[in-house]
């Protein structure tokens, strides 16, 4: 689960909406080794508008396809690419990912780690008729790796 906020402008005008985050990310993949992963990252959420502007307060729904790299159990940062719906505005989002598992264990009978994840993402959309939408988003959940 996540929240966080962006700025989007009009091209057209001096139109600038705030908008506040909350939504849900899933994380499906492969661990390639203890080192790096590979996954898809759906994203559900929803934006309230906090200006006037074109942008209205609605849902967004995108995917990602991100690589990572996990330092020492407890350290991760990773890079993709992906797909963000905005209402009706969509555009390709490039997303960079952060954190850090607090408390983490290894499984007995597998070769996997599992633990509770505090992280940042960080995507870049640009729309039609927008900026570039820049939206960081504070995460905290369970992962098993």
């Amino acid at each position: 689960a996540g929240a966080g906020f962006f700025t989007a402008a009009s091209e057209v005008g001096t139109a600038e909406v705030s908008c506040t985050y909350y939504g849900a990310d899933l994380r499906l993949g492969a661990q390639i080794n203890d080192l790096i992963g590979v996954y898809a990252q759906p994203t559900l959420g929803y934006y309230s508008i906090d200006g006037s502007g074109g942008l209205a307060p609605g849902g967004l729904l995108g995917i990602a396809v991100v690589a990572d790299v996990t330092i020492i159990d407890r350290f991760f940062a990773g890079a993709g690419i992906g797909y963000t719906i905005y209402n009706n505005p969509s555009g390709v989002s490039p997303i960079l990912r952060i954190g850090g598992y607090p408390l983490m264990g290894r499984s007995e009978q597998k070769a996997r780690r599992k633990g509770l994840m505090v992280g940042m993402d960080l995507r870049f959309t640009s729309l039609d008729g927008y900026d570039t939408i820049v939206m960081p988003t504070f995460n905290l959940g369970y992962e098993a790796f």
